[in-house]
């Protein structure tokens, strides 16, 4: 019974390192996906259909913000290559959300950045 009590209270601080590290890894991919699918687009559907909304001008002309993408990926190469020693499939991982992260952020500059570039080559054609 203390054999049994003093094993189930003992914790590996390195599978616990190891979890934390995929804990981040996939949270900081949904907070992508969410932010980019749940926040960014509906905000463009709503600019586009009722540009005179309150809701449409008090959320701003949409941006895409490259310093904060570049400190993202930077955060997720740190998480995926923190957990190496500890987490062997964390690069694996790691490397998916990157390639997955790179086309979500694709699609986000095409929502939002093409379409102002399309109107100024229209501009300039004319």
């Amino acid at each position: 019974m203390c054999v049994f009590l003093s094993q189930s209270s003992f914790r590996c601080r390195e599978n616990a390192f190891g979890r934390e590290m995929y804990k981040l890894c996939i949270f900081n991919f949904l907070d992508t996906f969410c932010d980019a699918f749940l926040l960014n687009y509906p905000r463009k559907l709503l600019q586009e259909k009722y540009p005179s909304s309150l809701l449409a001008r008090w959320s701003g002309k949409q941006r895409f913000l490259i310093p904060f993408k570049v400190l993202d990926l930077v955060y997720s190469q740190t998480v995926s290559w923190v957990g190496v020693y500890y987490c062997p499939l964390l690069p694996l991982i790691g490397t998916a959300t990157l390639m997955a992260t790179f086309y979500i952020q694709k699609v986000v500059w095409d929502m939002t950045v093409m379409d102002h570039l399309n109107s100024h080559r229209s501009l300039c054609v004319s």
